[in-house]
């Protein structure tokens, strides 16, 4: 009996290695060894007393550089820095949107041929770009803790890998579409358009110092930089187009809308030198802080480690582009097939994707060199509480943006293609409610836990997750198209929804297997609940209602009041204004202190984030002021904390250990 019921047991055993869970789990754990692992270093072996970070608390703390404290309040900052700008750019654009779209681009296929120009090569750039893809964030954060010198190497390595693999890109290509390229290709007309697109592949550096920038969490000079260089980018796309379009109506053998778009690729390409100088500038006095010059970042001088450990890196990250490129070519060329009006809808489609997400600038509140200095650093506190932050100011912006720009936006934008000749971009307006839903539903969340997985040496199971994504994706167009043929039967009405929301399940199932994941793998989630999607509810619909009554009433009454164009711009700017400013930071983001959106330290991190907000402040500060007061009458403060005490402790620990490091660094350079 013993003997029977022993061999029962190890049956039994070797059923349940076999099931399906246990062959998920152990093809899971797997994928580790696989991953790039923080990397060790002499450096970092610091034993921090609490004697220690008090004393740094007393005396050295308040002497940090705003944007060289770290914390939740730093990248909280910079996204508090960018709404000036990002208010003026709003009025800027309603003001000048429908004339300019009316004068520079009357046909919505232009920038269509601009966009699908360099298609059929983008396969060969990517695999050109895999070794460099997001290792600057990556790995800047990390060494910069660990050993500045490291850092260096890092960026060493993208500006030289990037500007001769650039050289090779940009000769071999050329050549290829010069003399190899059919005239029965059927692309004979887009040669010197795809010539031209192909040039800003060298020297295929231009973002670097900006994307330096944002490694180093510098928010303030990332908010500034974006500012001047949507100005510089805008007004030479202007310009270009503009002379593109004379020249081409000029030529009968290239017409306007060809004219347009080799116009629209010269411009943007002259604006990419010009905003590297500015970021270049920027950047030189961050590396002078730390005893270093800009022309150190151009020796060719760095270690086989940064090298491999780049390359392994990016080919990891990469894996799902070069999945896509392959397959992007085949879905872009079916739609187009399938649907005649394909680039036109997805040009409208684009158009009120960006203008329903106009206060979206520089990635949201950018917590990726957050992350990856935290994580890598082993602070995984203090990654938690950046995640539970993460979750808890997602609810707040979607419900506080997103009621905005539903509440208002169609009316303006009514208004704009009413006002001017625009008659085929009023059918832009349809798309932004569907944009709205996909950015609130799915956008910020799952953007956020790709983040996540890649900054905390996941990118493996990311990388699968989205080959498995664009798979179901491409499932998704062959039924529409081949098998239910919705667009062909429907037409426009359909496609307001399908590119927009046509991946919507397969978007929102696998988002909740990557969270699942990092519940399981990274960090234990703690999801502020109430602060996060059950305060914000309350302020959105106050807001809701003090908007509808602004356009029944105000904005109608100004408009009859002045009359004819000039009625339309004068209510529409002030009604910008008004969208913003009093619905948004005012009415919105006050009341959700009222009903208990803070805790403590929550409310002590807006406060510093507040502090240095740049031109913002003129915003925030009454808001604070405001937001203070109400949460100290609210019956709700601090009844739904999150838990922060050992988040904080990290966070010093990881300033007094950069200090170290920094004093090593400059006795280093002595000797």
């Amino acid at each position: 009996m013993d003997d029977l019921s022993e061999e029962s047991n190890i049956k039994t055993t070797q059923k349940q290695k076999n099931s399906v869970k246990d062959k998920i789990k152990r093809f899971f754990k797997s994928l580790k060894k696989y991953s790039i692992k923080p990397a060790s270093s002499d450096y970092i072996g610091y034993e921090i007393s609490d004697e220690e970070i008090q004393r740094f608390k007393d005396e050295k703390l308040e002497n940090i550089d705003n944007f060289d404290r770290i914390g939740y309040a730093r990248p909280l900052g910079g996204y508090f820095y960018q709404f000036f700008f990002a208010i003026l750019g709003g009025v800027v654009i309603f003001a000048l949107f429908g004339t300019l779209l009316e004068k520079v681009y009357p046909y919505p296929t232009a920038k269509g041929y601009a966009d699908s120009a360099m298609i059929l090569f983008s396969f060969i750039q990517f695999i050109f770009n895999i070794p460099t893809q997001f290792a600057i964030e990556r790995f800047l954060a990390e060494w910069r803790i660990k050993n500045p010198h490291k850092m260096l190497e890092y960026i060493r390595f993208y500006i030289w890998y990037q500007m001769l693999t650039g050289l090779i890109l940009v000769t071999s290509l050329s050549w290829y579409i010069l003399f190899m390229l059919k005239a029965d290709s059927g692309l004979e007309y887009a040669k010197w358009l795809m010539l031209i697109m192909l040039t800003r592949e060298y020297p295929a550096m231009l973002d670097m110092f900006m994307k330096c920038i944002k490694g180093l969490q510098q928010f303030d000079k990332e908010a500034q930089i974006y500012f001047s260089r949507d100005i510089i980018t805008k007004g030479l796309e202007i310009v270009f187009v503009v002379l593109g379009r004379i020249w081409g109506e000029s030529n009968p053998k290239i017409g306007g809308i060809m004219g347009l778009a080799i116009g629209f690729a010269v411009g943007t390409y002259i604006d990419d030198f010009i905003n590297m100088f500015i970021a270049a500038l920027y950047f030189k006095r961050i590396l002078k802080k730390m005893g270093f010059s800009l022309t150190d970042t151009f020796i060719p001088r760095m270690g086989k480690d940064v090298i491999r450990t780049s390359v392994i890196y990016g080919i990891q990250v990469s894996l799902p582009g070069l999945f896509s490129s392959i397959t992007g070519f085949f879905v872009f060329f079916a739609w187009y097939e399938a649907v005649p009006a394909y680039l036109t809808l997805q040009t409208l489609n684009k158009t009120a994707d960006e203008l329903a997400n106009i206060t979206k600038r520089s990635e949201g509140i950018n917590l990726k060199g957050g992350l990856s200095e935290s994580y890598n650093n082993g602070r995984q506190k203090l990654t938690q509480y950046y995640i539970a932050q993460i979750f808890k100011w997602y609810g707040f912006f979607t419900m506080g943006i997103g009621i905005v720009v539903m509440t208002f936006f169609p009316a303006l934008l009514d208004l704009i293609f009413s006002g001017n000749d625009l008659q085929t971009y009023l059918l832009a307006i349809p798309f932004i409610v569907p944009n709205v839903l996909h950015t609130i539903l799915v956008e910020g969340l799952d953007g956020t836990c790709k983040q996540i997985l890649t900054m905390t040496n996941h990118q493996l199971f990311n990388s699968l997750m989205d080959i498995s994504h664009n798979i179901a994706s491409l499932i998704t167009t062959w039924l529409y198209l081949s098998v239910t043929q919705i667009p062909q039967k429907y037409g426009i009405v359909a496609m307001i929804w399908i590119l927009p929301m046509g991946n919507f399940v397969a978007d929102f199932g696998f988002m909740l297997i990557r969270w699942v994941f990092i519940h399981k793998n990274v960090v234990k989630l703690e999801i502020p609940v109430w602060q996060a999607f059950i305060a914000p509810i309350f302020p959105a619909l106050i807001t809701f209602g003090v908007g509808k009554l602004w356009l029944f009433t105000v904005h109608n009454w100004i408009i009859n009041l002045i009359g004819g164009t000039m009625g339309i711009y004068v209510a529409g700017i002030i009604t910008v204004l008004f969208a913003f400013v009093v619905c948004f930071l005012f009415c919105f983001i006050s009341l959700y202190s009222f009903f208990g959106g803070w805790d403590d330290y929550g409310l002590k991190i807006f406060n510093e984030a507040v502090k240095i907000s740049g031109p913002s402040k003129i915003f925030f500060v009454p808001i604070s002021k405001f937001s203070n007061w109400l949460t100290d009458v609210s019956p709700l403060h601090n009844k739904f904390p999150i838990p922060w005490e050992d988040a904080d402790r990290q966070a010093i620990e990881l300033m007094i250990i950069r200090e170290k490091n920094d004093e090593l660094n400059k006795i280093e350079e002595v000797g």
